[in-house]
């Protein structure tokens, strides 16, 4: 496959892809690297053979990334659990990504391309690649990724064993710039969020057995296994969020709240590249803004008041926003899903919860020096005024 790959590189422009291209269209389409358990893991068994849809959504995406994500799904897997490589092309100009991608294609088994007619963004590409999947477990992976060996199994195995729940790997950081892979050695990384709704990392030492699962407050959007039936009968992907934003939280609340699961999985590794901004624009400034509210407003309850108290920002809604936050909290209930309070009760976090006398809530940010942060030497005896 390397024959096309050479005869047509993509032009290197870091600014337009947030990524060092010209380094990217050097290395090999495929890098194996290892991951810390390697010895713990090869217990973990599938002992059913579910059939996996991989899911890649993908919008002017640098040729030598995606061609590497291709590629490394194809030499990390056991190809008879791989049904499908969906690729959904979310109106790409670039023309490489044409006729040139379409004829590299025709050399990989099992990939499905989907163009789409419009520009839909990450979130409604997804739920276009999922409705169109045929196996088990839908996998959806972003287009700038790369695998560990023997990624597949063990997101498997969590997914059979609970249909209901939501896998998610331990994923590395890889370097925009030098596309290095740094391995996560002892520790994994767990998904929680603050009132803003921003998704944080947080370290978490491993000190049980690698080879089980451990729950999280958050799915990471990058890398996630579901049960196709049990996703779709939940709606899937919340549709009325539009481009990028809150749909990891959205998942994540849904599972949780609603008789689900996150799940991290140790044993499953994938390198994703994180870009300091994202390498495209957005139909105007308020889209993530809109998407966090429409989140808090369907499964916060009455704690979507930390949200709007935090950000300090409330969106004005359409009428047929307004129905569709109606829709989906009746769903809610229709589905019998518990309550935010019971989810942030079981879950163990770090979120303060405002006070009814609080005129402002929130962080301390200089905005002068930005380096600098506040300290209080005694938080007992000590006021802020």
């Amino acid at each position: 496959l390397s024959g096309l790959f050479k005869r047509f590189t993509p032009e290197s422009d870091v600014r337009r892809f947030m990524l060092n291209v010209t380094l990217s269209d050097k290395l090999p389409l495929y890098r194996p690297f290892n991951y810390p358990f390697a010895k713990e893991c090869s217990r973990i068994k599938l002992t059913s053979t579910p059939q996996v849809s991989v899911v890649i959504p993908f919008h002017n995406e640098a040729w030598s990334m995606l061609l590497r994500t291709i590629n490394s799904i194809i030499n990390t897997s056991p190809l008879h659990l791989i049904k499908e490589i969906i690729l959904v092309d979310d109106q790409s100009t670039l023309q490489n990504l044409q006729e040139p991608l379409t004829d590299y294609l025709q050399q990989v088994p099992n990939v499905l391309m989907v163009r789409t007619h419009k520009r839909e963004g990450l979130i409604r590409a997804r739920m276009v690649g999922a409705k169109r999947a045929s196996g088990d477990v839908i996998i959806f992976l972003d287009a700038h990724i790369e695998l560990g060996a023997n990624w597949l199994e063990p997101l498997l195995v969590q997914v059979v064993q609970d249909p209901k729940s939501v896998a998610i790997p331990t994923v590395n950081f890889m370097d925009p710039f030098t596309l290095d892979i740094f391995p996560p050695n002892n520790y994994f990384t767990a998904g929680i969020f603050t009132w803003e709704l921003d998704y944080v990392w947080k370290n978490i030492k491993l000190d049980g057995d690698p080879a089980k699962s451990y729950p999280s407050m958050s799915t990471i959007g990058c890398a996630t296994a579901v049960d196709r039936q049990n996703f779709l009968n939940s709606g899937g992907y919340d549709e009325g969020l539009v481009i990028w934003g809150g749909e990891n939280l959205e998942m994540s609340f849904k599972a949780w709240m609603c008789g689900g699961s996150v799940q991290i999985v140790p044993c499953s590794n994938v390198a994703h590249v994180f870009r300091s901004h994202l390498p495209y624009s957005f139909p105007s400034n308020d889209v993530i803004y809109r998407n966090l509210q429409r989140v808090a407003l369907v499964w916060m309850d009455t704690y979507a008041s930390e949200y709007f108290l935090t950000t300090g920002k409330i969106i004005h809604m359409t009428p047929e926003e307004i129905q569709g936050i109606k829709d989906l909290r009746q769903k809610r209930l229709d589905n019998q899903c518990t309550g935010f309070e019971r989810y942030l009760s079981a879950m163990p976090n770090d979120l303060q919860v405002s006070d009814q006398n609080d005129v402002v809530f929130g962080q301390l940010k200089s905005t002068g020096l930005a380096n600098l942060c506040i300290t209080i030497p005694d938080p007992e005896q000590t006021a802020l005024a």
